[in-house]
């Protein structure tokens, strides 16, 4: 799999915070699809081609990844987080990071999906101002 530009960098974030907690609900779906959609980074994207995006991402994502259950593995997450902030520039990661937060939230965050977003802030080189303002209690 390659992750080679920031709206593919933030597609695979959103379909990996999806799956955190093994369902994909509809709070989430209606967040992904209203407010994740909306970022700038998906701008020249209309609905289906977004749609598609999150699809084929996803199909990406379990194909390449190593993955446990319904989700993907540690090693799986390691590896995604590398190629996400590698395609991240420094100035889009906080806005992705709030994405992730946002999805994990919509249907109330399970404690893998709070392991999980606090190692996308180390994976993501979130600076530990902002990590304490979007996490909260979680970190």
């Amino acid at each position: 799999m390659k992750i080679e530009t920031p709206a593919e960098a933030c597609a695979a974030l959103a379909v990996m915070m999806v799956a955190a907690d093994e369902l994909g609900t509809d709070e989430e779906r209606q967040f992904l699809f209203q407010t994740v959609a909306a970022l700038p980074m998906f701008e020249d994207l209309d609905g289906s081609e977004f749609m598609a995006l999150i699809a084929d991402t996803t199909a990406a994502l379990y194909s390449t990844l190593p993955t446990a259950g319904g989700r993907l593995s540690p090693d799986g997450v390691g590896q995604l987080v590398e190629m996400i902030c590698a395609a991240l520039p420094a100035d889009q990661r906080v806005e992705a990071l709030e994405a992730a937060v946002g999805l994990a939230a919509a249907d109330g965050i399970v404690s893998g999906e709070a392991l999980l977003l606090q190692r996308l802030c180390e994976g993501l080189e979130i600076d530990d101002g902002v990590k304490a303002r979007l996490l909260g209690g979680m970190s």
